[in-house]
């Protein structure tokens, strides 16, 4: 690394220091002003400002909690699996143990930030997630939020946000979860829990282990049957999570988590990925304040090779970043939160021409939010961001909702958000252009939701429209002899996203239904040349249609449930003149718990693509047909926790 290069990310590190230095003292002290005045008591309870950020401030957006019991059945599956089955993003697949990556709302799989304990996980070097490399039971909780939200969490957070965190279970007793799973086309699955959780202590420790032959059958154009070959994989992993009270108000927070996965990439191909993701996150709470400061570091290393083609090749990333947020509540309707984050990017690839890049990112935000009378709230956020010193955009963002009697509730949400360019994107040789602008734009959504309860149950609808322009889109063009992005996209993404669920009770009956639609239409609205033939088409891999449906009753400790989803065709060409068509899919599970002396034992049975259907998500990349699944978890009894009571 050059001396001036060092110079200057030194300068900047000392500038950054100064800034949340004074940053923290101020928010301590004011805190602790704030603590020692009127303790009379308003309707915003310590409770709610402790809350995360996508909760407190995220007013205006749709947020989307995934169903527990679906969470449980999907227990030795990836991210990427579980969200395929039971929500309305679309996940690019390319088969079984291959690359999986997200698109909300006709957005790219870069546009989709995801945020583990409040850290941004895309990759530096490409800016993408590979959600099958994440495995489910590495949170205790997942949120979805479609839309752009870049005022609140950054750069990357265009089309949709998935939040993965771990919440400390104090009181809980010790615990001890143990889950074996068998499937088709040799794939055996492995995952072990223990936990303990004490008055001042949180603490858990998993692993996960997956292994598969993953040779499965498919069907060839010409309903030709044939099978797919070296695709085999093994993923390994490790979370540990630890959390102590130090007293009444301040907590600390310990999350370690490693992910390993060699696997094979037909035709002939190997790739190995190794992740390795820490955080410490300390948190104060006051009676009218709250501090939080974290420090998350992460290492991704990918290895590549190709014995037929003679090529190997290998990289690797590494972040650190700190951030510190504080929030107080101003009155009784009045909240406010400021903070400021601090990291530096490393990347280092054969593609680079054996080169190594750093890069620096900075920023400060802040959120207002009033709560008007007659269930009415409104919040303003505004994002300040600096790459390598440099000042970007300011990004504004605001959201309003309002509830009304008989159950009915409206929401709006307006913001700008960008995405830096990756590492790829600026230096990958040949090709790289260092002159690339992050690209930019606005979004905005509405919603209606109505709820109300029904016999034992409640019955919810809920309607959102959405809107999203985002210029200098980054893409890879053909020049020469080799390719080279450019800023050159304008896209204008649309659509609207229904819901239809109720959930009721009766006696040892539970009923469950739910019916979620999505219209999509993402489309180019510039002309790369003159021969260009895909504006205002739409963009490739991104289907117009999508449905979800499930069917879920259980009977005491017996459970059912029946899903169905329905994905459009998908453009695989820019003009439109090739696609893949559209699929229906169609999942069947069972289950039963056994209770004996406080030890529950739980069996589940799946069928995957129940009628056998032959499709592909990605041209060239067959799925399976129909497959099966069986699961066994075993919960020893809990010292210090109540009970089972099972019928």
């Amino acid at each position: 690394m050059p001396v001036f290069l060092k110079l200057r990310a030194l300068t900047v590190w000392q500038l950054m220091k100064k800034k949340v230095y004074l940053f923290l003292t101020f928010a301590v002290l004011f805190s602790e002003t704030r603590a020692q005045g009127d303790s009379l008591y308003i309707s915003v309870s310590p409770v709610i400002i402790q809350a995360e950020r996508a909760d407190l401030f995220a007013t205006g957006m749709k947020q989307i909690t995934p169903d527990s019991l679906l969470k449980a059945e999907f227990r030795h599956s990836t991210l990427g699996e579980f969200l395929a089955a039971q929500s309305g993003i679309f996940i690019k697949n390319y088969s079984p143990g291959g690359i999986s990556s997200p698109s909300f709302r006709g957005t790219g799989s870069g546009h989709t930030a995801v945020l583990w304990q409040g850290f941004n996980l895309q990759n530096p070097m490409h800016g993408i997630v590979d959600f099958s490399m994440i495995p489910l039971g590495l949170a205790d909780q997942i949120r979805i939020q479609p839309g752009g939200a870049s005022a609140l969490f950054g750069s990357g957070a265009m089309g949709g946000i998935i939040h993965l965190s771990t919440l400390p279970r104090y009181n809980s007793g010790f615990g001890l979860s143990v889950s074996p799973e068998v499937g088709s086309f040799d794939q055996y699955g492995l995952s072990l829990r223990l936990s303990a959780g004490l008055p001042n202590l949180s603490s858990s420790v998993s692993f996960f282990r997956q292994v598969a032959e993953n040779d499965f059958p498919y069907i060839k154009p010409g309903d030709i049957k044939s099978r797919f070959v070296h695709s085999a994989f093994t993923r390994t992993g490790m979370t540990i999570s630890q959390s102590f009270r130090v007293n009444l108000r301040q907590q600390l927070h310990f999350h370690f988590w490693y992910f390993d996965s060699p696997r094979q990439l037909p035709p002939s191909a190997l790739q190995h990925d190794q992740n390795l993701r820490s955080a410490l996150i300390w948190e104060r709470s006051g009676t009218r304040s709250f501090l939080r400061i974290r420090t998350g570091f992460f290492e991704d290393r990918i290895q590549y090779s190709d014995s037929v083609s003679s090529v190997f090749s290998e990289s690797k990333s590494a972040v650190l970043t700190t951030e510190a947020e504080a929030r107080f509540i101003l009155s009784k309707k009045d909240i406010i939160q400021v903070g400021g984050n601090f990291s530096r990017q490393h990347a280092q690839s054969d593609g680079y021409g054996n080169g190594s890049f750093w890069e620096t990112n900075s920023a400060f935000f802040g959120s207002y939010k009033h709560i008007f009378p007659q269930n009415m709230e409104l919040v303003t956020s505004l994002r300040q961001g600096f790459h390598n010193r440099v000042p970007l955009p300011l990004i504004p963002a605001i959201g309003l909702e309002k509830s009304w009697p008989k159950g009915i509730s409206g929401r709006i949400h307006l913001g700008r958000n960008y995405r830096l360019p990756t590492f790829n994107d600026l230096y990958w040789q040949p090709g790289g252009n260092p002159a690339l602008l992050p690209e930019s734009g606005f979004s905005s959504e509405a919603g209606m939701a109505y709820t109300r309860p029904v016999a034992q149950g409640t019955f919810r609808s809920d309607i959102t429209v959405f809107h999203s322009r985002i210029k200098d889109w980054i893409l890879w063009l053909p020049g020469g002899s080799f390719w080279h992005p450019d800023n050159v996209q304008l896209v204008w993404s649309r659509g609207l996203e229904a819901e239809l669920s109720s959930r009721q009770r009766r006696r040892n009956w539970i009923y469950e239904g739910k019916i979620d639609y999505q219209w999509v239409k993402s489309t180019r609205q510039n002309k790369l040349s003159i021969l260009d033939q895909g504006v205002n088409k739409q963009l490739i891999y991104v289907p117009e249609h999508n449905l979800q449906g499930l069917l879920f009753l259980s009977y005491k400790n017996l459970w059912f449930s029946f899903q169905h989803s329905f994905t459009g065709k998908r453009y695989t060409t820019s003009d439109n003149s090739s696609a893949l068509p559209a699929y229906h899919l169609n999942r069947l599970s069972a289950g039963k718990s056994w209770y004996w002396k406080n030890t529950c034992l739980t069996t589940s049975f799946r069928i995957n693509n129940l009628f056998n259907t032959s499709y592909e998500v990605v041209a060239g990349h067959p799925m399976p047909l129909r497959s099966f699944s069986l699961r066994l978890e075993i919960e020893p009894p809990s010292v210090g926790r109540p009970p089972y009571k099972g019928d």
